[in-house]
């Protein structure tokens, strides 16, 4: 005797691996559904700018590792808004949050105190 075959089981035996495509289509789909990031790697600095909510935003901000401090402390002339700084071995990077955007800027320290004194005061408005 043979087994009873629902609809939906026959369609998947019939259709020579419907299950396998599906997941493939739906990992294409994931890839492509991610937030945009707008980047942009220099010499020795990778600034990078992502686009959320200001309450994800600020959520992120207190997950990553580091300390948070003042920006003039660790670049002078740049303001007084609060940077995470998280420093490992020979690269520090720098993250903040401004309106609905996280921003963060990753590299060598002299490199990434440089670039953040040359942009001058950071504002947030």
């Amino acid at each position: 005797m043979g087994s009873i075959r629902s609809p939906a089981n026959k369609s998947l035996d019939t259709s020579g691996g419907s299950v396998r495509r599906r997941q493939k289509e739906k990992g294409k789909r994931k890839k492509k559904s991610r937030r945009p990031v707008n980047s942009t790697v220099g010499r020795h600095v990778l600034i990078s700018r992502l686009r959320i909510s200001s309450d994800m935003a600020k959520y992120i901000l207190t997950r990553l590792k580091g300390n948070m401090r003042s920006a003039s402390d660790v670049a002078p002339g740049t303001g007084s808004l609060p940077v995470k700084v998280t420093e490992h071995r020979a690269i520090t990077r720098i993250a903040w949050v401004c309106g609905t955007d996280l921003h963060y800027v990753e590299g060598k320290h002299s490199a990434v105190v440089a670039l953040l004194s040359s942009w001058g005061p950071l504002n947030c408005d």
